[in-house]
């Protein structure tokens, strides 16, 4: 079993206490759960990014995003679950698209952000609910590991899981 950890891209790379974080609770619920980072610190795809942009080099800078895109989104298809951590006031745009990614395909999802839920997107809130979106990284992460190995009508944390929820089920 695998979890896909996603992060706005600033954030994945400076704050990686979350993730270890994540790695340990994990471990102590279920080692045979890995997780699959799509941001490892790799200073060479940074330097490319940034010389592609001073030359101005705009088809080359987007054939070096589209490859992002794709690849990023091909290892979460490859996933069990998905853990998003949102910092407040981060740009969430590839994050966002993450999760809409994973809804679509019915894959288990939660959302953390340390500071208060209510500051989350009202999107966000729409497409996640209650039931998705914690302020806490340890109960978030045993929840997901939950959901990710119960089957349909599976109780988790005192409610029905679903795997492939709709807003009338959840």
């Amino acid at each position: 079993m695998r979890i896909y950890l996603s992060s706005p891209f600033q954030y994945s790379r400076a704050d990686c206490i979350w993730k270890d974080q994540v790695r340990s609770v994990l471990a102590s619920v279920n080692p045979d759960i890995e997780t699959v980072d799509p941001c490892p610190d790799n200073v060479l795809e940074e330097a490319l990014a940034d010389q592609l942009l001073e030359e101005n080099n705009l088809l080359g800078y987007y054939s070096f995003c589209s490859n992002i895109v794709e690849s990023d989104l091909a290892m979460l298809n490859k996933c069990d679950g998905v853990f998003v951590y949102l910092p407040p006031d981060a740009i969430t745009f590839g994050t966002t698209h993450e999760i809409v990614h994973a809804l679509n395909r019915n894959i288990p999802i939660v959302l953390v952000t340390p500071d208060k839920i209510k500051n989350i997107s009202r999107w966000l809130w729409g497409l996640l609910g209650p039931n998705r979106i914690f302020s806490d990284i340890n109960e978030a992460t045993r929840v997901l590991a939950k959901r990710i190995v119960v089957s349909d009508g599976g109780n988790v944390n005192d409610e029905v899981y679903y795997p492939g929820w709709s807003k009338t089920n959840r």
